[in-house]
């Protein structure tokens, strides 16, 4: 009798547990919560089942781990996340016919799981909506037990049928059939994370409402997950993001009120504060209260939407209800802090608390103001924590890379150098000279950097890392030097740290990429520089040649202005790639253009070519047939631009892309130009010395017969082809050039009632704005501040306000003018006239802090 009682006992127990993981899991909880009057298993004393073998082993296992503290296995996507859902209604269907339990036919039971079957692979919207309609005439809330009902409901709903959805949980909790039931958790967030993503606010809304009076009625309440989504859902609606599903009224009386004002925003979020102050969740929607995340969805909309009154009013009601603050909580508040000093307050609470865990947001957040602050210990404290916090090497790797992207950004490429020095450089390698005086400054504070006892491991060095401060040297190198002493206070130059970079790179055997050698080879501005750094890249790494690198050695030979490099270079990436990418053409174009601005009159010679010391390691089995190379016979680009100047190359270049389109023997080769191509071939003739008025106007007809979109650069660069002939120019503007300019772009029926500030920003806008700033350009080459001062006249007369842009591409043509030009009568009134027309006061613009203001009263 006693082996007979233990396995009763057995099967017992095991029936509850078989029972009990019925109760629908949630994908999206992943944290503790409080036990709630929910009972999971009411729907199974309802409607008793007795299994006798266990279901799907997925569920199963994802139930017990849960009830051994383990984490819960997750679906790895949706699709297997409804597959596991219509698996476990087939198993209860299955079991409650063999049990007797069933009131509906074998039939009906066919039709339900052909049906959702049908839902799960459904290749089209069609097919979708069709299993869905045969799953409302089968009337599921009448025949089957609530455990499959809020099966179906949750199914649904992961696969987009909200009506389906609606119906069963409206039957549900609608007191149709007598007492309300009120379903899982699990099966209702389903439907309104649904709502939810589809923005249907409104009828979410009707859903929590109906649920809570169901939850009154049987005595319970409802989970805080249900809260938090709701009040997502209108900070959803509130910051305006993207909808996934169909539009619905709620969401078009948004826009109309996003277009007219932010009282519909305020409404929501108004509501969702109102839902966080004390019993009133519970009041409305029978929740008892709600929980750290719930103030924190609240927090970071308020905070991504700029409402510094909101942000200190939801985190005094969260301290309010002594709810602890965690890490989420806090990055919210730093996104929303004003200034710095409010920044520098929340950092230095989350310091001051050594068992919250910072994550890279948190970090990334506070990096700048405490960069700003100086505070490099404080800042190797939060990476500390970072880095023991058990994140992987890959994750806390790519962290970093982020962490030095913000630095150099925010122009702190000081602290960016000191926290790749001491916290990913190899020990054995040499500091920057800036990260020694932070170390010694430091050490003056009381604070000794000792890195190998700070930082357990070191990130893995990966060439991000590097990237990062190269971008950051080359940013400021392009600007010449000229605010390095204000930023930095190392006594290198910015190409000088990048070559020491390189030797670390070289010594830690990162192999870098091609963005790497186009940040390197951004910062060459000799030719010779750039050949020998290919050569030591060549040497001494095994990286493989690629169609980036070689634009970025064509780029570089352009700004060096070195045009016969760039051709030599272009040559051989042809002989080994092919005439395959527009995208290649444009780079020469681009390389010869920049060419053009710094010596137009240089003679092309490629025999003689810098780059004709180049080391490119080229196999020859593999590299393309020579024929790929060549432009019909034996002709190559070098024969094409040898003995011609930058400006007159690029041209050369864009009459073979265009002829090549009725030439049998190079059509096949030579791609057809697009805009960009005539763009940068115009601006390379626009360099030239003398004016280019009919090679730029037979240009313009060309970029016409081609059916090309016109757009304002490229009428800027046509522009400036005139040089100093402003007479011509305006001719031509007044035929040609405006009419084509106001024809491209939106129509707009009430344009003339249309604000300045808008009308900047359409495409119309963009096109004049761009053209005129192409007539100021040739009004400064010719020395006439006069036609200028009309020309900015004529723009605001067109609602394109003037800026300091403008004045630039005035200021940018009289620097390129004749030596000796004849001036005009009160030449210099009116340009203090054009200044004074296209500089606006700005109480921000610190470059004008001490001018003297006059207030006029009249």
């Amino acid at each position: 009798m006693s082996l007979i009682f233990i396995v009763e006992v057995l099967l017992i127990a095991n029936f509850f547990i078989l029972a009990s993981s019925f109760t629908l899991k949630s994908s999206t909880l992943t944290r503790t919560t409080r036990t709630r009057n929910i009972s999971t298993n009411q729907h199974v004393n309802i409607h008793p089942v007795k299994l006798l073998k266990p279901i799907n082993n997925a569920l199963f296992s994802s139930f017990t781990d849960a009830q051994n503290g383990r984490k819960r296995r997750e679906p790895r996507n949706s699709r297997v996340a409804l597959l596991w859902v219509v698996e476990s209604i087939e198993k209860i269907v299955a079991e409650e016919r063999k049990n007797g339990k069933s009131v509906n036919t074998v039939e009906d039971d066919k039709i339900l799981l052909k049906s959702l079957q049908s839902m799960l692979q459904a290749k089209s919207k069609k097919d979708a909506m069709e299993a869905e309609e045969v799953l409302l005439n089968l009337k599921i809330e009448n025949k089957y037990s609530y455990a499959i009902q809020e099966r179906v409901m949750k199914a649904a709903s992961m696969a987009g049928r909200l009506t389906l959805s609606l119906t069963l949980l409206d039957s549900m909790v609608g007191n149709i059939n007598g007492e309300p039931y009120v379903p899982s958790y699990m099966a209702y967030t389903s439907t309104l994370n649904r709502l939810r993503k589809w923005r249907r606010v409104d009828v979410m809304r009707d859903t929590m409402l109906k649920l809570s009076n169901a939850c009154k009625i049987t005595g319970q309440e409802l989970h805080v997950v249900a809260l938090n989504t709701y009040i997502a859902a209108l900070c959803d609606a509130a910051r305006g993001t993207p909808t996934r599903g169909p539009t619905s009224s709620f969401q078009k009386k948004l826009r109309e009120a996003n277009s007219k004002g932010d009282e519909m925003k305020t409404e929501l979020l108004m509501e969702a504060m109102e839902l966080l102050r004390p019993g009133k969740s519970l009041e409305k929607f029978s929740v008892s209260e709600p929980d750290t995340m719930s103030f924190n969805t609240l927090l970071n909309a308020a905070a991504a939407m700029r409402k510094q009154k909101l942000v200190d009013e939801v985190f005094e009601a969260m301290t309010a209800q002594n709810l602890a603050p965690d890490t989420y909580t806090y990055n919210a508040m730093l996104k929303a802090a004003p200034s710095t000093q409010d920044k520098i307050a929340i950092i230095d609470a989350i310091l001051g608390m050594p068992n919250l865990s910072v994550d890279k947001y948190t970090i990334e957040l506070a990096l700048l103001p405490l960069a700003k602050e100086g505070r490099i210990e404080d800042i190797l404290k939060l990476l500390k924590d970072y880095d023991n916090d058990g994140n992987s090497d890959i994750s806390v790797a790519n962290a970093y890379s982020t962490f030095l992207i913000s630095l150099v950004k925010g122009r702190e490429i000081d602290v960016a150098r000191a926290i790749f020095d001491l916290c990913i450089l190899n020990s054995s390698l040499e500091q920057g000279d800036s990260t020694i005086s932070y170390v010694r400054a430091a050490k003056k504070d009381g604070f000794d950097i000792k890195v190998e006892s700070t930082f357990g491991k070191r990130p893995t060095p990966i060439s991000r890392h590097f990237n990062a401060l190269f971008e950051g040297y080359r940013t400021i190198h392009a600007t010449g030097g000229k605010k390095w002493s204000q930023i930095s206070k190392s006594q290198l130059t910015p190409q000088e740290h990048c070559d020491v970079l390189f030797c670390h790179m070289k010594a830690m055997n990162v192999a870098p990429d091609s963005y790497s050698i186009t940040l390197l080879m951004g910062l060459q501005r000799k030719s010779s520089e750039i050949s020998n750094l290919w050569n030591s890249i060549m040497e001494e790494t095994d990286i493989e040649v690629s169609i980036p690198i070689y634009h970025s050695i064509i780029s570089a030979y352009g700004l060096a202005g070195d045009a016969a490099s760039a051709c030599y270079v272009f040559d051989e990436m042809v002989h080994v790639n092919g005439f395959e990418s527009l995208n290649s053409w444009n780079v020469l174009l681009l390389s010869l253009s920049k060419a053009s601005a710094m010596a137009s009159k240089t003679v092309i010679d490629c025999a003689h070519a810098q780059a004709a010391s180049l080391n490119f390691e080229i196999d020859v089995e593999k590299a393309c047939p020579s024929s790929r190379g060549r432009l019909g016979g034996d002709r190559t680009i070098i024969d094409i631009v040898d003995g011609l100047t930058p400006p007159a190359a690029a041209k050369a270049i864009l009459e073979l892309m265009n002829q090549a389109k009725n030439d049998e023997n190079i059509k096949d080769q030579v791609l057809r130009p697009n805009s960009q191509s005539f763009c940068l071939a115009a601006s390379a003739l626009s360099h030239a010395d003398t004016t280019q008025r009919e090679d730029a106007m037979s240009m313009y007809e060309i970029f016409v017969d081609n059916s090309l979109q016109t757009d304002g650069r490229m009428l800027n660069a046509i522009i400036r082809c005139f040089g100093a002939d402003i007479s011509g120019a305006l001719d031509v503007w007044k035929t040609t050039f405006r009419p084509a300019a106001i024809s491209t772009g939106e129509n707009f029926p009430k344009e003339n009632e249309m604000s300045v500030s808008r009308f900047r920003l359409t495409k119309r806008g963009k096109n004049l704005l761009a053209a005129y700033h192409g007539l100021l350009h040739v009004a400064g080459r010719a020395y006439r501040p006069d036609i200028a001062l009309r020309i900015v006249y004529a723009m605001k007369k067109e609602k394109v306000e003037p800026t300091e842009a403008s004045l630039n591409c005035y200021n940018a043509g009289s620097r390129i003018r004749d030596l000796e030009p004849n001036k005009i009568r009160l030449h210099s009134q009116y340009e203090n006239m054009l200044q004074v027309e296209c500089t606006k006061y700005d109480t921000a613009d610190t470059r004008r802090s001490s001018e003297k203001r006059v207030r006029i009263i009249i």
